[in-house]
């Protein structure tokens, strides 16, 4: 049985898109609860993406210097694979969070998206775990920096789901226990990849951190990744 969400739903009323802003289309997606702000990295008749979601401070921070989640975007989007970046409504709430994350894979469906990876970095790991159980779509989910509370929804998402877990082992904010704990809470198959001497941003991962979560996504959504150069 799913990881119970609540509230249970939301009404969506309709979406909003602004003017390209460079590589990414500011969206806003109405309900009856608020808006809820995303930034997409659209790629014409994409049938995968890849959705990302930040901590508990809300906003569009990243990990990796406030690099990665960018960054990611474009690699991914230059692999035929479409980005959204989602901001909370309520960054305190844990459930409206997930719910956020399941709008954007609403929205993204209804642009003819059929397969996902969520990434979320510290507090956005139990966002992604939580939303990655309630919903059939989701092929791997992407564990920066977890937080563990939250965390054991990832023991209920689907088979067919992969796990990637990702920590730095100087994580000034939450140790590596906390990833550590998610990881052997998921389903096979899965990954636990820990940075010697990284703090809780991974801003020490550099090339290493973007290609070993560009790659997993790639794989993981049966698309051929290339080299940089």
């Amino acid at each position: 049985m799913a990881y119970d969400i609540q509230p249970v739903e939301l009404m969506i009323q309709g979406a909003r898109r602004g003017d390209s802003r460079g590589a990414y289309e500011p969206v806003t997606v109405e309900t009856d609860r608020g808006g809820i702000e995303m930034r997409l990295y659209g790629v014409p008749e994409a049938r995968a993406a890849a959705v990302f979601v930040g901590g508990e401070g809300g906003g569009w921070d990243s990990p990796g210097r406030n690099r990665l989640f960018p960054d990611l975007c474009t690699d991914l989007q230059a692999l035929g694979i479409a980005g959204l970046r989602v901001r909370y409504r309520n960054p305190n709430d844990l459930s409206d969070c997930a719910l956020d994350l399941l709008t954007g894979l609403h929205f993204l469906a209804g642009d003819g998206v059929e397969i996902a990876a969520l990434i979320g970095h510290s507090y956005g790991g139990a966002v992604v775990a939580q939303a990655a159980a309630n919903s059939d779509g989701v092929r791997s989910v992407v564990l920066i920096s977890t937080q563990s509370h939250g965390i054991e929804a990832i023991a209920q998402v689907r088979s067919c789901c992969s796990t990637l877990v990702i920590h730095g082992t100087a994580d000034e904010v939450l140790p590596p226990e906390c990833s550590t704990y998610a990881y052997d809470l998921a389903p096979e198959p899965k990954r636990l990849s820990l940075y010697e001497g990284a703090h809780h941003g991974l801003d020490e991962g550099g090339v290493r951190l973007r290609r070993e979560v560009c790659d997993w996504i790639a794989g993981e959504l049966g698309v051929k990744s290339q080299p940089y150069g």
